[in-house]
């Protein structure tokens, strides 16, 4: 299901690309060694900026960091939240970490989560509005090879959810006890394959993603009669 405030150009064209598989082969291990490969580099470039910013504010200058590299601390971030939803792994004072919202849907464009497709959508939308038809177009090129259907999945979600008990179960925090809904792990798998290749899209595609979403909010309340919903900061917490 899907609402018509929803919708931009999206056609029809061949099948989504392909996901991990579910068992534990050595690409699905590959992909966990590349996230935590991708956690540490964040925490040296957190490092880094610390300094930088430190001696910006000694000499009262200031630099225009680009937003490719705040891209990648979401990524990185992000990954956190779906990541091995099946399994627990120990931290290193033996505890481990909580998978408070395991069942959170990530947005292709920039790793942020949300627990509903409706809020989703609603945000992805209003991101992609906010791009030019140049912008959209190396979306499109470099990100889905010119697959609609793909680049439709990932911006409604429109097929994840489709029952109301559901719904109502993806507002609340969940446990690390909790797996993820199949379709919800192969959704998000599918928005880190699209991540990967936004990433790397030319054109400055990344920057202008960035800016494009720091003028939109995260979440949305619930339509009324009117269609009309409000916003509010009930942003997940990452």
């Amino acid at each position: 299901m899907h609402s018509e405030d929803c919708r931009i150009n999206a056609g029809n064209s061949t099948a989504p690309p392909s996901v991990c598989n579910e068992s534990r082969t050595p690409r699905t291990r590959a992909c966990g060694e590349m996230i935590e490969q991708r956690i540490t580099h964040t925490k040296m470039w957190l490092v880094r900026m610390n300094k930088r910013m430190r001696k910006n504010e000694k000499k009262r200058s200031f630099e225009r960091e680009s937003a490719a590299l705040l891209f990648s601390a979401l990524r990185a971030s992000s990954a956190l939240l779906t990541e091995g939803t099946s399994e627990r792994r120990p931290l290193r004072r033996g505890r481990h970490r909580p998978r408070r919202y395991c069942c959170a849907l990530i947005s292709f464009l920039d790793g942020t989560p949300f627990m509903t497709p409706q809020d989703l959508c609603r945000y992805n939308t209003a991101v992609a509005e906010g791009l030019s038809d140049d912008q959209l177009e190396l979306v499109r090129l470099h990100v889905f090879d010119y697959d609609e259907d793909a680049f439709a999945e990932l911006l409604y979600a429109d097929d994840v959810i489709q029952e109301e008990e559901m719904k109502k179960e993806q507002r609340a925090p969940y446990s690390s006890a909790v797996e993820a809904p199949r379709s919800v792990q192969l959704f998000n798998e599918k928005s880190r394959w699209a991540m990967e290749r936004l990433f790397a899209a030319p054109g400055g595609l990344v920057d202008a993603v960035i800016r494009s979403a720091q003028n939109v909010p995260t979440t949305v309340d619930d339509m009324d009669d009117d269609g009309v919903g409000s916003w509010e900061d009930n942003s997940v917490s990452t």
